[in-house]
């Protein structure tokens, strides 16, 4: 057998396999240099993705909507070297508006209006992320808030993720899932004390943001939100419809505690934690051409799976005013600033494309109410 080809081929994949290693190397401490990896984001910086969302499936919202990531990781501008008032907007979905144009989700037009109110310099950068719960919040705010930049005002608009968690896990509250930290962000910092694998590394990071940009989905929803129409019909399509809820004291009690963790955090930092209520679609007497854009509220894996048993809007509506009531209750108990945004908005069809997700106007008149609330609270 002769062995001479193999004896040379050997060196030259080593020599190929150490000189790719090196490369890998010089561009990872390249770019770490920069500093995309070295900060807990919670979208990959630079991301940009562009949305046509169909009217007949999303009232209220004309496309193209753009969607654009800053530097820092959040669906923002990026942050400008004067601004006076700095706020971080925390939440699931209806904060993250993915349907709505950059400057029309309701974050962003936070920013300008209550600029003009006060004349200062604001910064709203938005976190919002779907389906993202209080507890994912809780450890967002942790590590968001020790690091730069700095907030003076947190805005937590949250519910509505807890119960439908809550609900689909069969009145069951929600296990305690612990350091998520692929939960709460896409960048998490290379550091083993964190316990996690090559993720971090900011070559890994930067393929994966690539990768988002190229694959057609980058947001995890198509471009056209025609799922929303598959979500629809298999609510319409409920095995059970479902009036009582289930024993609400324990998911209340987990939603109380980790608002201690959230009110612990920002006092640690020197932030002032701002609560405010979820509003949604859902009424006891909601109209049927109101109730076909409804599509949450199942049992199970009810996005995934049809024939799922399904809650009633009206039951859905008392489940929310529990944790709305359980928001306003904790605010008083620890002099917290709370806007109730739930009793201007609730149950008004122009506002909501589906059960809570905003439409354009729904974001107009959300910026609007957060605006002329912050503006009396900063003149406190």
């Amino acid at each position: 057998m002769n062995t001479t080809p193999m004896r040379r081929t050997l060196p030259r994949l080593l020599a190929f396999a150490l000189s790719s290693l090196v490369a890998m190397v010089v561009v990872e401490l390249g770019l770490r240099a920069r500093g995309p990896a070295s900060a807990f984001r919670v979208w990959p910086p630079g991301l940009e993705a562009e949305l046509e969302p169909r009217a007949e499936i999303m009232s209220g919202v004309s496309g193209p909507a753009l969607f654009r990531v800053s530097t820092l990781g959040f669906r923002a501008d990026e942050r400008p070297d004067d601004v006076e008032l700095a706020l971080l907007a925390l939440g699931g979905s209806a904060t993250e508006c993915l349907y709505l144009d950059q400057e029309e989700a309701w974050p962003a037009r936070l920013q300008a209006e209550l600029g003009l109110l006060l004349a200062r310099r604001v910064w709203v950068a938005n976190a919002g992320k779907s389906g993202r719960t209080t507890r994912d919040h809780a450890l967002q705010l942790s590590h968001l808030l020790a690091q730069e930049p700095r907030f003076q005002r947190v805005l937590l608009l949250t519910g509505v993720n807890d119960l439908c968690a809550w609900l689909a896990a069969g009145g069951q509250p929600a296990a305690h899932r612990g350091v998520d930290l692929s939960r709460a962000f896409d960048v998490v910092p290379a550091d083993p004390a964190l316990g996690r694998g090559w993720k971090p590394m900011a070559l890994w990071q930067l393929l994966r943001t690539l990768r988002m940009r190229l694959d057609g989905a980058p947001l995890g929803q198509d471009r056209a939100g025609t799922i929303y129409s598959a979500w629809r019909a298999q609510r319409q399509g409920a095995r059970r419809w479902l009036e009582e809820l289930p024993d609400a004291a324990p998911a209340l009690a987990e939603f109380r505690a980790v608002l201690l963790e959230l009110s612990a955090s920002a006092t640690r930092h020197g932030t002032e934690l701002v609560l405010v209520t979820q509003p949604a679609l859902w009424s006891a007497d909601l109209a049927p051409e109101f109730e076909a854009r409804l599509w949450l509220g199942g049992v199970g894996d009810f996005q995934h799976r049809p024939g799922c048993d399904y809650y009633t809007t009206a039951a859905l509506a008392r489940g929310l005013a529990l944790f709305n009531a359980e928001l306003q209750t904790f605010a008083r108990a620890h002099n917290l600033a709370l806007l109730d945004l739930a009793r201007a908005l609730t149950g008004d069809p122009r506002c909501f494309y589906d059960d809570v997700h905003f439409s354009e106007e729904g974001a107009r008149r959300v910026a609007s109410f957060l605006a002329q609330g912050l503006s009396a609270l900063e003149a406190r």
